[in-house]
């Protein structure tokens, strides 16, 4: 990745409210599919040798700590911002299910709350497809 595609990346990561949404674009970042964001649990955070193990039996990638510690308040948050605080609505994350990526009550896990977060963030910093957090490492 470009050093302007990662300075992109870091600018558009650090002003986003929910850590949800941070620990999403970053996971893209390095190399995560959807369905891998969509299906990753806390317990596949190894904090002290910094890996995160991508689906049972599968390999690990390395973490860095900031990336660890995304990831940790990402499952910490209760409450998600709409329109990255810029709205008055702020939904209740569903229980603390073990998923890292969690939605509202009630609605349901699936790819597709993923693709609108995604696309919710980039119409905020009018990107266009691919986006910069889709690139290649």
């Amino acid at each position: 990745m470009s050093r302007s595609k990662k300075n992109q990346v870091i600018s558009i990561e650090e002003h986003l409210v929910n850590f949800q949404d941070r620990a999403i674009i970053l996971l893209l970042n390095e190399g995560l599919t959807k369905e891998q964001i969509l299906a990753l649990q806390i317990d596949d955070v190894d904090s002290v040798n910094l890996k995160l193990r991508l689906s049972p039996g599968s390999d690990s990638i390395a973490l860095d700590e900031y990336l660890k510690n995304i990831i940790m308040k990402a499952y910490e948050e209760e409450e998600y911002y709409a329109n990255n605080g810029h709205s008055e609505i702020k939904k209740r994350l569903e229980n603390q299910s073990g998923y890292v990526i969690r939605f509202a009550e009630g609605v349901r896990r699936d790819i597709f709350g993923i693709n609108f977060r995604i696309k919710n963030i980039a119409l905020r910093y009018e990107l266009q497809e691919p986006y910069p957090w889709e690139s290649s490492r």
